[in-house]
């Protein structure tokens, strides 16, 4: 049986380099946001700002580890309460840097079983891509500490890597080539949790862990003033 294959890009980028490049931007990010306390030191008014007292909206980055790690998020300190502490919401959004789908070598019409009924090729590994919504809730248990629980959905995309065993390398020219794997994608529903520390006047830093993906998230927030 012919299988007709996509026609291969002249000069194909090496997966492996895509996700190198993918992982320094929230290295990039995070490093910004280390210099914010500098910022904030030199405009720094006399009330103290902290979870109790004096934060108002937050901006930052937040991502979860290999999964998604580009993302943005907002944090909104609702105000001292009678009982001396503060509630707050928060909202985030989570993406992979690149996708597999973007990849030369990914075939978007077939699955698995196609590949493994008409080609004797290796079976590499899955990998899963994530698209996360969450939004939640804040509480201060100290001047520095916050503790946040929240909630949302993540759309789950599952792609298997094969490895083209074909003489002339006939499905790729680098080897690898991905499939989606429909039954193992969709959405699904996530639970989070998670820690944010003040570091300084007008920077947090977050770290947690939610269900969808099932991994460490971290973050950074540059806060306003109320």
């Amino acid at each position: 049986m012919h299988i007709q294959t996509p026609g291969d890009p002249a000069h194909p980028a090496p997966t492996w380099q895509l996700r190198r490049r993918g992982a320094l931007f929230p290295l990039a990010l995070l490093l910004v946001a280390l210099l914010f306390p500098c910022v904030g030191a030199a405009s720094a008014q006399e009330t103290p700002r902290t979870f109790q007292a004096g934060f108002g909206t937050g901006i930052g980055y937040t991502g979860v580890v290999d999964s998604a790690l580009l993302g943005a998020g907002v944090i909104h300190m609702l105000g001292p309460d009678r009982f001396g502490g503060n509630w707050g919401l928060f909202s985030d959004f989570k993406m992979r840097t690149n996708s597999l789908t973007g990849d030369p070598y990914f075939y978007e019409d077939w699955t698995p079983r196609f590949v493994e009924e008409n080609f004797n090729d290796r079976f590499v590994k899955d990998e899963d891509e994530f698209v996360i919504f969450n939004a939640g809730v804040i509480r201060s248990l100290t001047p520095e500490l916050a503790l946040l629980l929240g909630a949302g959905a993540a759309n789950r995309n599952r792609i298997s890597e094969y490895f083209d065993l074909s003489p002339e390398r006939e499905r790729s020219d680098v080897g690898s080539y991905f499939v989606e794997v429909p039954d193992e994608s969709g959405w699904e529903a996530s639970a989070v949790v998670g820690a944010l520390v003040r570091l300084g006047p007008g920077v947090v830093i977050r770290l947690g862990y939610e269900t969808a993906p099932g991994g460490l998230s971290f973050g950074g927030y540059w806060m306003l003033s109320r």
